[in-house]
């Protein structure tokens, strides 16, 4: 599992609960005090893969193209892209990305954030390891990070890929608009889309839903044993 812009895994926890019990997941965490572009993402992933084992990527928000570039290099059974995009969602931050690092810290505007990710409704607990998750990343990781996402574009890594893709889609995502499932359909046509009634943190907000979604996809693609 492969994290969202804090890059902390922390927020993974509802859908860890959620998850079938024999279904055997690693969150990779990412450098919380330096940033790392894609292409160094996708290699410090690369050295904590399982060495031998075969096994399924999922990537979650700005960790999608990270996800499609360890899959061009160790193909898994399945990719999951998870509320993502494998080019920029947000083209028009390109000519202001060099002043994202003068803005204040996330947690500035944590109630913007939280009502982007998770709606105005989300329990506590997921607003609360939003805060957390938040506060242990440099805030200007986090605006370097926002800044990469500006111009990410994997669409050629991800047209070479030969797994099996499920795309999973917050029917009400204010980060990510719906022309990224298209972009991702276009280039990998039998990709499999899962429309789930929710925000941007669809595995946060909706983590049944979700758990339900992968691991019926992983049982199709024939990537886990049966329980």
């Amino acid at each position: 599992l492969l994290p969202g812009l804090d890059g902390t895994g922390l927020l993974f926890k509802p859908l860890l609960r959620a998850l079938p019990a024999h279904i055997c997941t690693q969150v990779v965490a990412y450098p919380g005090d330096c940033h790392l572009s894609y292409p160094a993402l996708a290699h410090w992933v690369l050295g904590r893969l399982p060495p031998d084992e075969p096994y399924v990527l999922l990537g979650e928000s700005f960790s999608g193209p990270v996800a499609v570039l360890v899959a061009a290099q160790r193909p898994p059974q399945a990719l999951v892209l998870a509320c993502s995009f494998i080019c920029s969602p947000l083209p028009w931050l390109r000519p202001i990305r060099h002043v994202l690092n003068w803005l204040p810290s996330p947690l500035a505007w944590l109630r913007y954030w939280s009502w982007a990710l998770v709606g105005a409704k989300a329990p506590a607990e997921v607003t609360n390891a939003l805060r957390a998750a938040l506060a242990t990343v440099s805030p200007q990781v986090l605006l370097q990070r926002a800044a990469a996402i500006s111009t990410v574009d994997v669409t050629q890594d991800f047209a070479a890929l030969s797994c099996p893709v499920l795309y999973v889609q917050a029917a009400r995502d204010r980060l990510v608009p719906s022309r990224c499932a298209d972009e991702v359909l276009q280039l990998h046509p039998g990709t499999a889309v899962k429309r789930i009634d929710g925000p941007h943190g669809l595995l946060q907000v909706r983590p049944e839903q979700c758990a339900e979604v992968i691991a019926s996809f992983m049982d199709t693609c024939g990537a886990i044993p049966a329980p």
